[in-house]
Formats: structure tokens, sequence, C-alpha cells
């Protein structure tokens, strides 16, 4: 069902769907069918013509009528016809003949609007592979518009209207152009690691734009004017963030924290931040403490195995205080060691849950020194803190580093 053309703001029309794209690219067809077939219609020039240019012609013809066809099944299958309707309209044909003989055609087609190289603002698709006029509808529409009305005469149907086809190719209702705004956002994560806030402030604007035309409509909710006024507050938000996003490659050229000093305030609280380089970092000095306490008791362990493995008489037989005191130590450090073996255990806590204990304490401590506002900066958090690099203090006090 084709559906009925309303502007969107300023004169604008909602997108073409991908049928009202494919029965742009079917119109476009059947105008150069007409184009080439009227040069053919007067004799005027026959003297000129040489020994079969009226045969080369009406191949040429033909040639373009097999242009027609291909898009008209594509079109039909577009709206949803099965191949064996096709099958039959084609010469009752199976529909397995129908299949083997357009499916390569319309798989090329979907191929660029299911996975393009690029996705607009409005949820359409950008790609090279996608044929004009498909590529660049509007002016196409308008163009065939302007053709049909020239080559009519007042018995045509659509002698009166002034939009013969851009107004009746299939485009998309207000609610399904609100659906197409997040292929806009999942586009941009798949570009990068957090998208540019600008971007993504866009697309928050277009929801409200969106959003206002069904209040206009009459098809707004109680609720409509709410959720227009967040997805504004976001779009400010996000208008007046830093940066312009950060690239996945970023994933791929962290740079050397070994000796970033956590105790400015402001390198320790990125330092317990969401950002990838932040978690990476934390991982690795806890993991380098673990296996420094399980080292250090080891070694301790080691020394009293041997302690306790000696004759110490024989081996201090002038002066068994030595001796004596060798094994109280060796008695006084083994639980010491043991005991340090098993909180290395006890405390290797993933760092999920390490760091949401870090911020508490964090909070905490700001509290206690007078900070009684201060919570754990939300920008820090989530998918957001990757675009906040470290800040620079950390690695002006490379000596400090915990």
């Amino acid at each position: 069902m084709v559906n009925e053309v309303v502007p969107f703001s300023d004169g604008d029309r909602l997108p073409l769907t991908d049928g009202g794209l494919a029965r742009l690219m079917l119109s476009e067809s059947y105008q150069e069918l007409a184009q080439q077939a009227v040069s053919g219609i007067s004799p005027r020039a026959d003297r000129h013509a040489e020994p079969g240019d009226f045969v080369e012609e009406a191949l040429r013809l033909v040639g373009q009528a097999q242009e027609v066809l291909r898009w008209a099944v594509v079109f039909e299958r577009e709206q949803g016809t099965s191949w064996a309707d096709v099958g039959g309209a084609l010469g009752s044909i199976t529909r397995q003949s129908a299949q083997a003989r357009y499916a390569g055609d319309v798989a090329a087609w979907r191929a660029p609007l299911e996975s393009p190289a690029v996705v607009r603002l409005d949820g359409t698709s950008e790609d090279p592979r996608i044929p004009y006029p498909a590529s660049d509808p509007e002016p196409a529409a308008a163009r065939l518009d302007r053709w049909l009305l020239a080559h009519s005469d007042r018995t045509n149907t659509w002698a009166d209207d002034r939009a013969p086809v851009s107004a009746h190719l299939e485009r998309h209702s207000t609610v399904t152009a609100l659906m197409r705004v997040d292929r806009y956002t999942s586009y941009l994560l798949k570009q990068q690691l957090v998208p540019d806030p600008q971007a993504v402030a866009d697309a928050e604007d277009r929801r409200a734009d969106l959003m206002e035309w069904l209040v206009r409509e009459g098809d707004g909710t109680p609720e409509t004017p709410g959720w227009i006024a967040e997805h504004r507050a976001r779009a400010a938000a996000l208008r007046a963030s830093p940066g312009r996003g950060v690239n996945w490659d970023v994933m791929d050229q962290p740079p050397d924290l070994s000796q970033y000093s956590v105790l400015p305030s402001d390198a320790y609280e990125w330092f317990l931040s969401d950002h990838p380089w932040a978690r990476a970092e934390r991982i690795r000095r806890a993991e380098a403490y673990h296996a420094g306490q399980l080292e250090n008791a080891s070694q301790v362990r080691d020394w009293t195995d041997r302690i306790h493995g000696l004759d110490l008489q024989e081996r201090y037989p002038n002066n068994p205080a030595i001796a004596e005191n060798l094994r109280g130590l060796a008695d006084l450090m083994r639980p010491i060691a043991d005991g340090q073996q098993l909180r290395a255990h006890l405390d290797d806590e993933p760092d999920d849950v390490a760091v949401v204990r870090l911020r508490q304490e964090w909070v905490r401590q700001q509290h206690v020194s007078g900070e009684d506002a201060y919570e754990y900066p939300a920008h820090l958090t989530g998918p957001t803190a990757a675009a906040y690099p470290p800040p620079s203090s950390g690695f002006d006090r490379p000596d400090a580093s915990t």
C-alpha cells in the first residue's frame, strides 16, 4: 500500500522506502524505453540510415524492455510478490525457474541497501553499488515528473497531477522514519568505539523532530511531549561534549601507563573510569600486585623450608643461639607467609567488583574532605568514558605510580 505523502518540515518529504526506490528504478527504465521508442516514430531521417540500422535500433529497444522486466521483478519482490506469482506472470514458468532467472538481480539490489557503506541520518543507505536514480532519488523523481508531463496530453489520467511520479512513490511514515533513526545510531556504533557526540546529538534532534510531527499528525501519546524534551536535553548535552568520538583503532594503540601516577586527584578519578585503557591498566597492576604477593610468600616459605631442613646444630656447633634464633624466626615467618598467600588469593577480586568498591571509597573520601556534593562523574562510566583520555597530571609524576 502506497503511503500518502506528508511533508515533514520546511516542505521536505520523508525518505522513500526500499519499495519506493525500486519503483523509481522501474519508472526510470520505462522512461528510457519510451525515450528510445519515440526516436523511431518519425521516418524523417530514414534516408540517412545504413542497412541494418532499424534492426539494431529495435534490438536496443528489446534490451531496454528486458531492463524494464528486470526492475519489474525487483519491484514485485519488494512488494512481497511470491516467486510462484512472478513465474506465473512470466508465462507460467515454475517458481524455481523464475527464482533462478532473477534471484541474482534481486540480491544485487538488496545487498547495498541492507549493508551499505554509509547510513545517513534519516536511515537511508549510501553506497556506490546503489544504481542511479535510487542513489539520488529526489532530483531524479522530480525530473521524471517534468518529463512525463511534457510528454502527456489531456487524455492521460495524470495530466492534472503536478507530481505524477514523485507524489506516488512509497515513503516512510513518521513512525517508520523514527525507527530508521535507530539504524543510523547503530551505524555510528559500528564506525567508532565512542560515536561522535555531535552525530549522536543530530540523531536525538531527529527523533524529537519526528515526534513533534507525530503530535501535529494527531498520533502522539500523552508521554510524547516528555520524550521530546528528553531527546532535546540529550542533544544539548551531547553538543556541549568535547571531542569527536573515539575510533576503534585506539584499542590497538594504548599508551604505556605502567608509570602513570594516580596520586593527582583527576588522574585517580580517571583511573577508576570505564575507559578501556584505565580498565586494562587496573587489571595489569592488580595482577602484578597479586603475582608479587604470591612470589614474596613463596620465597619466605622456601626459606623456612630450607631452615627446617638444615641441621643447624651441626652448622653452628659453637653458637647454638644462632641456630635457635633461626628456628624461631622460621617458625614465626611460616604462618605469616601462609597468611600472605591466602590473602593474595582472597583479595584477587574481579575488576568490575573492585572498581565499584574503589569508587565508593573515593566518593566517601571526597565527602570526608568537605566535598559533600561530590558524585563520581557520570561521563567516566559506560561507553562514553572512552572519549576521555588520561589526564596529563598522571604523566607529570611517573615516579609516583602505584
